[in-house]
């Protein structure tokens, strides 16, 4: 048997660049069945591995029997007890039980126990009687456990309303036991906490009170807040009347900084005066100076409180952030003399954009024109630049941006005077318009894609990568020669090879290098759009050995993008790698995860099972052709039956000639692999003598053989 060791080393997958498949096709599907059940183990366990990455795992049945066979395994536990933690609510009960052995019978020894007590964590409602008991008692182990602990209490406070009473009792004795260790007592109210509106009643009174206790233990009381939030419109008047009061008390180094979000989550039941308190607050603890840690954390929290209103923020609150907002930018624009210039504040300039930001489309157009008319000007701080850039941004993505406000963009990305980031950020901005981008500026972003100034240069290349399908028809040769002056001399044969116009070099060698990482990632964005000068560029720079996973797998995600439509040429290009390079591989490999192999003819199966069977066992390739070749049926059989010269899998109800009809169809006398289809002859014929049981082969059937 192989040995899977390497599987489980820590590593940078490919997948995070794939695009997102939230199911498998029905072809993927049928070959990962199929691989699933391929006889041999290493095979299993990169479909395994294939399926955790893509978050498959419960949309395929895999038995209990199995799940605990490879829990059991020394070279399965650690990728199965990743895997199986997916199904969630699903999880045989059987499963849980053994997570929670391996959870308590090894803990601290290996990364397996802790992977177990995560596993349990996606139970949810589903935790069987036996798994509870133990994750209570998983709450008592030492402070060397800690990581175990919380595990436990996420387990526990996910079971949500069906928590039965007497855990939650348990709970509850563990959280107020005088003689429980205070590291149990806080993990067993982080477990209640979690309830949230499900919370029983005794359960509330408890928090409440430890609350308001100002003796308690300060974790418990931080935890009885977290508790108050999480019951929302719910919370007791008590508690609310208590956190506002915290607001006014500079003095409170504590449970102060939890007070703003805990109470937002008030909702429609909010005080109606707690924004304007919340503004006080803020202003107060800013008065204090920024080089305050405490002052700074508390203005933070509010920051982020009113953020967490979004669109429900009040006018007044917006009115006064961009007042502050404003008087940060103006402190810190560049025509003021040295001695009265501020630096961009991130607490009080950032924080009033961040809750800008989240009023997003509520916006005002009082809001969005002053903002403009800060953006416009030329003395603007790079900081205010920037801050301002990020919330038009997010209104064109939007769809929200107004008519007036793109044309004034447009204005400064075409004027000669303004300043260089005003520029750069506007075409960034007009950029995310997307379907609304007017040709006109389109080629205003084409000219700077050809400008030989290079920050102007490469933030056109982002622009144009995220403008992707909507980007001008012209931009695709000059994406194409970044590429190519990137490449090493080495790899510029398969340009010429293919075909692809090439221009001598105008730009820095840093420019091009730079430029490739955008280049590459943008003409992916094209998709199925992608003319074939462009398919040929993203094969060379996958092929090429001189640019590592910067290049290779934004190239791979880019041909990843044609889907089910990728041209067959590309597809069988995909299949042979540069010899040595691992990561083009797994980069190859993603791509073809992604559309498979289609059309495939019988002489092209001949000929990938032929490098299959006479090459060195590969359980890997084995099992990414299962998924590439799931359109047909067949070609799965044959590839379980011919695929691997050292496992017998087992014929099962399948008919002796339809396998050796099989062998005749994908070798007949003409193909390539005589030698190979003799011994698949050979060695089918041994399969069936021992396995099936059957009257001596007719002169036929025996001709075929022989054959």
């Amino acid at each position: 048997m192989l040995g899977f060791a390497h599987l489980f080393a820590p590593a940078t997958e490919p997948m995070p660049w794939a695009p997102e498949e939230k199911e498998p096709k029905a072809w993927q599907r049928a070959g990962i069945e199929a691989a699933l059940h391929d006889p041999a183990v290493g095979v299993q366990m990169y479909t395994l591995r294939y399926c955790f990455d893509k978050k498959w795992v419960p949309l395929f049945p895999i038995s209990t029997a199995r799940w605990l066979r490879w829990l059991s395994d020394d070279q399965w536990d650690w990728l199965a007890v990743r895997a199986v933690a997916q199904l969630g609510a699903q999880m045989p009960p059987e499963v849980q039980r053994t997570l929670a052995r391996l959870q308590s019978e090894r803990a601290g020894e290996d990364s397996v126990a802790l992977e177990a007590a995560r596993a349990l964590e996606q139970t949810g409602a589903a935790m069987v009687p036996e798994v509870q008991q133990a994750e209570l008692a998983c709450l008592r182990m030492g402070e060397n456990y800690e990581q175990y602990q919380v595990c436990a209490r996420k387990a526990l406070g996910g079971m949500g309303a069906a928590m039965p009473p007497a855990t939650a009792q348990a709970l509850l004795g563990l959280m107020l036991g005088a003689q429980i260790p205070s590291a149990t007592k806080y993990h067993a109210a982080e477990a209640l906490a979690l309830l949230g509106a499900h919370m029983p009643p005794q359960v509330r009174e408890a928090m409440l009170g430890v609350l308001l206790d100002a003796h308690a233990d300060m974790r418990l009381r931080y935890t009885a807040a977290e508790a108050m939030g999480r019951l929302g419109p719910q919370m007791p008047p008590q508690a609310q009347q208590f956190l506002i009061s915290l607001l006014g008390d500079p003095t409170d180094k504590y449970l102060r900084h939890m007070a703003p979000e805990v109470l937002v989550a008030l909702g429609s039941r909010m005080p109606p005066e707690l924004p304007q308190v919340l503004v006080t607050a803020f202003d107060q603890a800013c008065s204090q100076g920024v080089e305050s840690d405490n002052a700074s954390s508390f203005s933070f929290e509010v920051i982020k409180a009113f953020a967490r209103m979004g669109p429900d923020m009040p006018l007044a609150v917006q009115q006064h952030f961009l007042a502050l907002f404003l008087k940060t930018a103006h402190a810190a624009r560049t025509d003021l003399p040295e001695g009265r210039r501020v630096p961009f504040s991130g607490i009080t300039g950032g924080g009033a954009m961040l809750v800008l930001r989240a009023a997003g489309r509520s916006a005002t157009p009082d809001v969005l024109h002053a903002l403009l008319g800060e953006f416009e000007n030329k003395a603007a701080d790079r900081n205010t630049l920037g801050n301002i850039s990020e919330f038009f941004q997010e209104l064109a993505e939007a769809g929200s941006l107004p008519a007036d406000i793109r044309r004034a963009l447009l204005s400064v990305l075409q004027d000669e005077s303004a300043q260089t980031k005003a520029r750069n950020e506007s075409a960034l901005i007009l950029a995310w318009l997307g379907k609304q981008a007017t040709a006109e500026m389109k080629q205003t972003l084409l000219a700077h894609l050809r400008s030989s100034d290079t920050e102007r240069c490469l933030t056109a290349l982002r622009a144009m990568g995220i403008l992707g399908p909507q980007m001008p028809p012209e931009a695709v040769p000059e994406l194409l020669a970044f590429i190519h002056e990137a490449m090493a001399e080495s790899a510029r044969d398969s340009f010429a090879d293919a075909g692809i116009p090439l221009r001598p070099g105008q730009r820095s060698p840093l420019l091009y290098t730079f430029g490739m990482e955008h280049a590459v990632p943008a003409l992916g964005r094209l998709g199925a759009q992608m003319p074939p000068e462009a398919q040929a560029a993203m094969l060379a720079v996958l092929r090429s050995s001189h640019h590592g996973d910067g290049a290779q797998f934004p190239a791979a995600h880019a041909l990843a993008a044609f889907g089910d439509k990728m041209p067959q040429r590309v597809q069988l290009s995909l299949l042979h790698g540069p010899a040595g390079n691992l990561r083009a591989w797994e980069a190859m490999d993603l791509t073809l995860g992604v559309s498979g192999i289609h059309p495939v003819s019988d002489a092209l199966l001949a000929d990938i099972l032929a490098r299959t069977y006479l090459g060195e066992p590969d359980d890997k390739r084995r099992a990414h052709l299962y998924l590439w070749l799931g359109r047909d049926a067949t070609h799965l059989q044959a590839l379980r039956w011919l695929g691997n010269a050292s496992v017998e899998p087992e014929l099962g109800n399948t008919p002796p000639h339809e396998i050796l009809g099989l062998i005749s169809r994908l070798w007949p006398h003409s193909a390539k692999h005589p030698a190979l289809r003799q011994a698949m002859a050979r060695r089918s014929s041994g399969i069936i003598a021992t396995q099936v049981k059957t009257p001596p082969l007719d002169e036929a059937t025996l001709k075929v053989l022989r054959a």
